[in-house]
């Protein structure tokens, strides 16, 4: 028996398991060894006639690999139908299903269970498995975006909305096959909480509230906005939250809690919205306008958390998504309403308090709600604290005189690792003398509250009071590090702040986290919020905020240096905890006035904004920074502050560039590269060189890029800048490639795939890697071609780099493409489309499109082919991308040639024509002509024929152009056959016609013959 040629690269892969199967071998075991037989065949069945590969089989669930997803859709099908007409008898099964669509590899050698290798994917696949029902067939959003386009007959997909999986990162779109025949009607997925949140997984227990999460479940009921109000510590997060998370299975759409404490700037209000959703932005819209669209349809659920520093912001967030969206409802958090019409205020009362009067059984205290959370939070403090008749009076006395606010119960119930009872209680009086004067009913709970955190604070000494104020600068949070580089002066000793802050955190003033083995610090932000009084009522307010800004200004460039090698993921991840710091850090001194701290802060920042995708927000940063700049006099800026400004330039057009604003994005390059001249800066100049190449590669002056690009390269290698060269190396390939000089072209690639490995950069790598595969396969190497792009993709995987994810999957179509596998050629590009729509990549997704329908041309898909190549082309030519225009002009116009669509090759060809000829590309404008002589030689035109051939070897010869040898071969087999359709001496007359008449002469009398001659 031959084996079967595996799926590898991007995969299809289904997974069964029998829902119940524990429970129907305990109840039927019989019955259950007879029908596991006849499931294991009807499933053997269903995979092998659909070109599936059964690679394991754990008791009664199969693992199957397909080269297709309408392929592994077909064969759940098949066996749904088959397992639902067979008749079982008392031991009746119903087998689940998941189709998940995704990147692995076959170990060499065998071929035994297991042998695909990809933890993420597979791992994708098994926990999509474990959210269904039996006899339901899931499909996740990877494998549904190629399933569009190569659907089986009478399939549809439901949409599930969007699920968290089990240890799976992000969210899950998740859709259920519909086919007649098979049951439609199932329960909600058993996805994480079942339905898509991000709600946290609190690590103390809830307490009470019975009452007042029923009656805000009532409420919500009733109305779509419920603003839960009461002062700082009275519960009103904790209460949304498991208010919220009794309603999940009300919202199909999500139950989304938006966190805004750490948020100081109320134009990024929606930028957490969209966050949290998961929603990018795209070019062209407001951020707002992406979220309601994404929220439209949607049953949701938003919890808006610490509203009142942000209050109308938060109003004009909510008023717009109630408007435009009608299933959609709102609880927030305040301290104060958001003052919109038909809101519904909920004050949130103290928990329930005895009656210290009297005072009942001490069986009885734990009937009341602050009696029960005091005696929790302090045998969590103190394992051995138990409530006794000799204590519980003056707890109860205790929580009376905190007003049953949770907050100051958790706080004063920690003091009892240090503090009795009955000095608590006694700290107490002491404290709050001045706020209980009169009735206790009558004093603004926020008092209350200020009145225990100044207890609490008054129980520090001098140098943990001087941190505490002093680490309330901090947004987000802070690590040990932060806090020495910020706090530690004046007082405070660097080698004492550890224990200092140990100190804060044993006080409940602080909190602290650890994730991957290091310890991270925040304060609950009522306590920040008095901490910033304490700072600003200090005499070192201004300084503090002036080391916080220089610590994150270092930080930030220390971080920076470090993007590009093997630390890059590690760096990544700090930036993005502290990146609230940073920007009230930029904040701060944009602020102040202080245009050199802000121009080294945000240029530093660049690479992590571009990386991580914020786009629109590092856009508005450098914009603001620039304008600032510009009203600086020049000598106010230090030689490290100019070249921060040309950083800035440099960063403000590379955002530009994600946009395919290529012009604005030319004129911030050469502003910057002004400024690295005036700086001397050599390392300066070449990067904004190879930029400016770049941008002019892709507007179709190659000319103009290649003097940019050699002078770049030279000033690099005079730097012995091993990663510069490498960058440079591989734009000079890509213009040779551009060039047809591909032997040049490997070259060149080559050279830099081992400057990229000496420094690391992984980025790099896989982008040169990318480019040599794509010259190996012109050469006809696809094997080593294949081997270069599925290196590509891992090192992608490996940084969690998604562009270039979606990069080396493009080019793994092409390989596909290539070797006439035009199958998984289209399943590779629909993976990049999908992934580059979602970056909202205009440029890279239109390459991707093109290749698309190169792919369905050969699939003799012509219908799509002209639709997804149409959207390339329109989408280049929106982007003024001329270069790559006019080459998936000509791409496009081959394909149609090759299929007998004569017309369309003529348009194609005649556009790419013009857009060469205002580039006065030589390369480009000849192998345009030499397409339009193969036009000529379809309609039966062979004079026409020669004279566009001998114009285009004019044309190249007088500009020292080269051409491949393949089209080298195609321009003589085309010339011969023109010329055996003419007498000899008509053969000559035609070449030196178009040898000697002008190039816009020879176009236009051969644009008019083509146009005279057609049908």
């Amino acid at each position: 028996m031959s084996v079967p040629r595996l799926p590898t690269g991007t995969v299809t892969f289904l997974f069964t398991d029998i829902e119940g199967s524990t429970r129907l071998w305990q109840r039927h075991p019989e019955a259950m060894r007879v029908a596991l037989a006849r499931h294991h065949e009807i499933l053997r069945i269903a995979i092998e006639s659909n070109g599936g590969y059964v690679f394991q089989i754990v008791g009664d669930a199969f693992c199957a690999a397909f080269h297709t997803v309408s392929a592994g859709v077909s064969a759940a099908l098949a066996a749904q139908h088959a397992l639902t007409g067979e008749s079982w008898g008392e031991s009746r099964i119903r087998v689940r299903m998941a189709v998940h669509t995704g990147t692995a590899e076959v170990h060499a050698g065998e071929h035994k269970s297991g042998e695909y290798v990809s933890g993420l994917t597979l791992s994708h696949a098994a926990r999509l498995l474990s959210v269904g029902y039996g006899g339901q067939v899931l499909v996740s959003s990877a494998a549904q975006e190629m399933l569009r386009d190569d659907a089986p007959t009478r399939v549809e997909l439901r949409d599930l909305g969007v699920h968290r999986l089990r240890d799976i990162a992000g969210a899950e779109h998740i859709f259920q096959v519909i086919a007649p025949g098979l049951p439609a009607a199932f329960p909600a997925l058993v996805s994480l909480e079942a339905v898509p949140n991000n709600l946290a997984r609190q690590l103390t227990s809830f307490v009470g509230r019975r009452r007042e999460i029923a009656e805000v479940q009532r409420l919500l009921a009733e109305t779509r906005l419920l603003t839960a109000t009461g002062p700082g510590g009275s519960g009103k997060t904790r209460l949304c939250l498991e208010a919220a998370a009794g309603l999940l299975e009300d919202y199909p759409g999500g139950v989304w809690m938006l966190e805004l404490a750490p948020v100081t700037d109320p134009e990024l209000a929606a930028q957490v919205l969209a966050t949290t959703l998961g929603v990018r932005e795209e070019a062209g819209r407001s951020l707002l306008a992406t979220v309601i669209d994404h929220l439209r349809t949607k049953r949701a659920l938003l919890v808006l958390d610490n509203c009142e520093h942000l209050i109308d912001a938060c109003a004009r967030l909510a008023e717009a998504l109630l408007q435009a969206c009608s299933h959609v409802k709102i609880v927030a958090s305040s301290r104060e309403p958001l003052g919109l019409t038909g809101e519904v205020v909920f004050r949130v009362p103290p928990l329930s308090l005895p009656d210290s009067r009297h005072l009942p059984p001490l069986e009885r205290f734990a009937d009341y709600e602050a009696i029960r959370l005091f005696v929790d939070r302090a045998v969590a403090a103190k394992p051995d604290f138990a409530l006794t008749e000799a204590n519980a009076p003056v707890t109860a006395k205790v929580c009376e005189r905190l007003d049953g606010i949770p907050l100051a119960i958790e706080l004063a119930a920690a003091r009892v690792r240090t503090l009795s009872i009955q000095q608590i209680a006694a700290h107490l009086d002491e404290r709050f003398r001045l706020l209980t004067g009169g009735s206790r009913t009558a004093l603004p709970r926020h008092q209350t509250l200020r009145g225990l955190i100044d207890w609490s604070h008054g129980l520090l000494v001098d140098t943990e009071r001087a941190l505490f104020r002093r680490l309330a600068a901090f947004l987000g949070g802070w690590t040990l590090e932060a806090a020495e580089g910020v706090c530690a002066f004046d007082g405070v000793q660097r080698h004492d702040a550890v224990d200092l802050l140990g100190r804060l955190v044993d006080k409940s003033l602080v909190l602290m986290d650890e994730r991957d083995g290091e310890a991270r610090y925040r304060m609950l932000e009522t306590i920040r919020q008095y901490g910033l009084e304490k700072l600003a009522d200090s005499t070192e307010g201004e300084t503090v905020r002036a080391r916080h800004r220089d610590f994150w200004v270092s930080f930030a460039e220390a971080a920076e240096q470090r993007l590009q090698g093997a630390e890059q993921v590690t760096w990544l991840t700090r930036l993005d905890d502290d990146h609230d710091n940073m920007r009230a850090a930029l904040r701060w001194s944009i602020d102040r006035d202080e245009a050199e701290p802000a121009l080294r802060l945000g240029a530093a920042l660049v690479p992590f904004w571009d990386t991580r995708g914020y786009v629109r927000e590092g856009r508005e940063w450098l914009d603001t920074l620039l304008a600032r700049a510009g009203a600086t006099p020049a000598p106010a800026l230090t030689p490290q502050g100019r070249r921060a400004l040309a950083q800035v330039f440099d960063g403000a057009a590379r955002m530009r560039a994600r946009w395919s604003e290529f012009a604005d994005e030319v004129d911030l390059q050469t502003r910057g590269l002004a400024v690295w001249r005036e700086l001397g800066d050599t390392r300066g100049v070449a990067e904004a060189l190879n930029n400016l190449a770049d941008v002019s590669r892709l507007r179709g002056n190659r000319a103009r890029s290649k003097e940019f690009v050699e002078e770049s390269l030279a000033l690099f290698r005079g730097l012995a800048d091993k990663r510069g060269t490498a960058h440079a190396l591989i734009l000079m390939a890509e213009l040779a490639a551009d060039d047809g000089d591909h032997a040049r072209a490997r070259s060149l690639f080559e050279e830099s795939v081992p400057l990229f490995e000496a420094v690391q950069d992984r980025r790099g790598l896989s982008h040169a890697l990318v480019g040599l595969g794509g010259i190996l396969t012109r050469l006809g190497d696809d094997r080593r071609a294949g081997a270069l792009y599925e290196r590509s993709l891992q090192l992608a995987e490996e940084l969690g780099d998604t562009h270039a994810v979606a990069t080396a999957l493009r080019s793994l179509g092409a390989a596909a493409h290539h070797r006439q596998d035009h199958a998984r050629a289209r399943s590779f590009y629909a993976d990049s489309v999908a992934r580059f729509r979602e970056m909202n990549d205009s440029f890279c997704l239109a390459q991707a499109l093109v290749g698309f329908a190169l792919a369905s041309h050969e699939a003799n898909d012509h219908d799509r082919a002209g639709t997804y190549g149409d959207e390339g082309v329109a989408l280049l030519r929106a982007n003024d991308a001329r270069g790559e225009l006019a080459t998936s002009l000509e791409r496009l116009a081959r394909a149609a040639l090759g299929h007998r669509d004569v017309a369309r090759a003529a348009r194609l060809f005649g556009e790419s024509l013009t857009v060469w000829g205002d580039s006065q590309d030589p390369s480009g404008v000849a192998t345009s002509l030499e397409g339009l002589a193969r036009v000529a030689d379809a309609r039966g035109l062979p004079a026409i024929a020669l004279r566009l051939l001998a114009a285009a070897d004019a044309w190249r010869r007088a500009r020292g152009a080269q051409r491949s040898d393949a089209d080298r071969n195609i321009c003589d087999r085309l010339s011969a056959a023109a010329r055996a359709q003419l007498d000899p001496s008509a053969a000559d007359a035609a070449w030196a016609n178009g040898a000697s008449t002008p190039l816009d002469e020879t176009i236009a009398h051969a644009r008019g013959m083509l146009e005279t001659s057609r049908e």
